[in-house]
């Protein structure tokens, strides 16, 4: 049986007593025979001696790229969950983060693996090799493996992984948390900059995110060194804004918002929630960017950081709402909608200003009346997003070069509506002024423009 299935049974046998104790002694006499060590080295691309070598390079083919991301998970699996059973307080608040975060990305591989050619796939079957040898002696000779979908389900059962104290001890005395995580950041680095960024790109992107994370967990130190990170001009920053709008990866974007939700979460008494937040404070997409196209994974993480900064118990974080706040509608405001009637896709760039301005006057409510009334903002979501004015007053209609009425209203998709209403509604909850003006200065007047249909036959 090939390591994948007996690394999956091992950690997903069911829980009977002699399940357990077969799961255990797997995983010691993997252990105890090198295995870990042997997965590492190929990783770390250290065994170049013995004909060991796995750097990552524009021209690996797919299969390469599979295992490279296949180690790489692998790898991830042994040391989180050595990391879980020796901290049970870490695994407890792991498993509470449920339904707090943007949601996981899924990699599909079987998908892709159906539209292999049979000369693909006969490459493949002859790399594999029969692992029975690797309990035997210590492997000196690269493996390779195929990967599969279930290795995706193995991951998400992480948090259930049982492993043994004394195991769990061994991989984290071997784990080189240091050589990991540069190796992970040189990685993402590679990929995300290659500017032909392909499925396979995203295993192994999928799989240095996690490693990265697990040496996180294991000191947290190494994210303060991550931050001071800078190779060939890039540094992490960089890194990060260029993963959470990659332009050819869905799949990318939602891994990167996913990774550092889970970091400031674990983190949040620390800096690195005001660290992550202030990047992203800072480097908001402009409409003529090619990221505004896809920066919904990047409002999406920005929201979810700003809840986690208001439910934190710490308050050593400081966001400034007073200087936030009207930037982002002074930014609302001057945005010209990039959507169009008739057109499902929304503009992500005008519903993530509407949702983050939502955000943060539902933690900071002291700001509604200023900011709906004195602001403008209940007139900009109310007649530019959704009511355009010129369908409410009579006067000063605009017109375009061509003599023809403007189409002023910004918000023409179901989305961006949708968080035009939220706002209204965040704006007026417990506002009464804001809800008197409301009334008057916006209902009133659309009422007062409504004619009648009077031609009913």
């Amino acid at each position: 049986m090939c390591i994948r299935d007996r690394i999956i049974e091992s950690f997903l046998e069911n829980d009977d007593a002699d399940a357990k104790l077969r799961r255990e002694e797997w995983q010691k006499k993997f252990v105890a025979k090198g295995g870990f060590e042997f997965l590492l080295s190929i990783f770390l691309n250290q065994d170049k001696d013995k004909g060991v070598c796995f750097a990552f390079s524009k021209e690996m083919d797919k299969f390469e790229k599979e295992c490279l991301g296949f180690i790489g998970k692998i790898l991830n699996v042994f040391i989180r969950s050595a990391v879980y059973a020796l901290d049970g307080k870490l695994l407890q608040e792991v498993k509470n983060i449920q339904g707090k975060l943007v949601e996981e990305p899924e990699v599909k591989v079987e998908e892709v693996k159906s539209k292999e050619t049979e000369s693909e796939k006969d490459t493949a079957k002859k790399t594999q090799v029969d692992l029975k040898e690797l309990f035997k002696a210590k492997p000196s000779k690269i493996v390779f493996l195929k990967t599969s979908d279930s290795l995706q389900s193995t991951v998400r059962e992480i948090g259930n992984m049982e492993m043994d104290r004394e195991v769990a001890k061994h991989i984290i005395e071997e784990a080189k948390p240091n050589e990991i995580w540069t190796r992970q950041i040189d990685l993402l680095s590679s990929i995300i900059y290659s500017g032909n960024v392909n499925f396979f790109d995203n295993i192994i992107v999928t799989a240095a995110l996690e490693l990265f994370t697990s040496c996180v967990l294991i000191s947290n130190k190494i994210f303060a060194l991550a931050k001071e990170y800078n190779s060939h001009n890039v540094n992490f920053e960089q890194i990060l804004i260029k993963g959470l709008n990659c332009e050819q990866s869905q799949i990318i974007r939602e891994k990167f918002a996913y990774i550092m939700g889970f970091l400031c979460y674990i983190m949040k008494d620390s800096d690195t929630l005001e660290y992550t937040l202030n990047i992203l404070l800072s480097n908001i997409p402009n409409k003529s960017s090619a990221e505004a196209k896809n920066c919904g994974e990047y409002f999406a993480l920005m929201g979810k950081l700003i809840d986690i900064h208001y439910e934190s118990a710490s308050k050593t974080i400081a966001i400034d709402p007073k200087k936030y706040l009207p930037e982002f509608v002074e930014m609302l405001k001057k945005h010209r909608s990039l959507e169009k009637h008739n057109a499902p896709a929304e503009d992500k760039l005008l519903v993530g200003l509407l949702e983050i301005v939502r955000k943060i006057l539902l933690h900071e409510p002291d700001m509604k009346e200023s900011v709906s009334i004195s602001g403008g903002l209940l007139h900009e979501v109310f007649f530019n997003c959704l009511f355009p004015k010129h369908c409410s007053t009579a006067g000063d209609v605009p017109l375009t070069a061509e003599g023809e009425i403007a189409d002023t209203q910004k918000c023409k998709s179901s989305k961006s509506r949708s968080a035009a209403y939220r706002l209204l509604s965040a704006m007026c909850s417990d506002n009464l002024r804001g809800q008197l003006h409301f009334v008057k200065d916006c209902l009133e007047p659309l009422c007062a423009s409504i004619r009648p249909h009077s031609g009913w036959a």
